[in-house]
């Protein structure tokens, strides 16, 4: 059976959800293990509030991203538009959720530039916030009449 044409956004939504079960999978699992490994096996770096962050903001990403999928279809955008904030949401959520991870793993917060380290999880939150400019720009002009 051939796929429906995508006049109402779904094949964007489905690129959202598959990324949505990917961030939430990895958060809830990967991250969460590291979580409890840091409390009770002592893991490198062990740092817990960093590891629960991890955990629960890229939980919160990937529900972000399941709200948005649900949403897509509400909103009034030309089909580029559409991609584009589809492909900026996915990119807001892997971001911060490696950028949480990565920096819980090598112990560094990523909020400064420095050459300590902060450069992995800093590149990854930069360019999480540029996609969430765009998700917010994309996501008001997709509201307008």
């Amino acid at each position: 059976m051939a796929p429906a044409q995508d006049d109402d956004g779904r094949e964007d939504a489905r690129y959202i959800l598959r990324h949505a079960v990917g961030v939430f999978g990895f958060s809830t699992w990967i991250t969460g293990m590291l979580q409890a490994f840091s409390i009770t096996e002592g893991i490198p770096n062990k740092n817990e509030s960093q590891w629960r962050t991890a955990h629960v903001g890229g939980t919160m990403h990937a529900v972000f991203l399941f709200a948005i999928a649900g949403a897509l279809k509400e909103l009034n955008l030309s089909a580029s538009d559409r991609k584009s904030l589809a492909f900026y949401s996915v990119m807001m959520g892997w971001g911060n959720s490696l950028g949480y991870s990565v920096g819980a793993l090598i112990g560094k917060r990523g909020l400064e530039a420095k050459p300590d380290g902060n450069l992995p999880p800093l590149a990854l939150f930069l360019s999480a916030m540029y996609a969430l400019a765009k998700v917010m720009q994309l996501t008001y002009k997709g509201t307008q009449p």
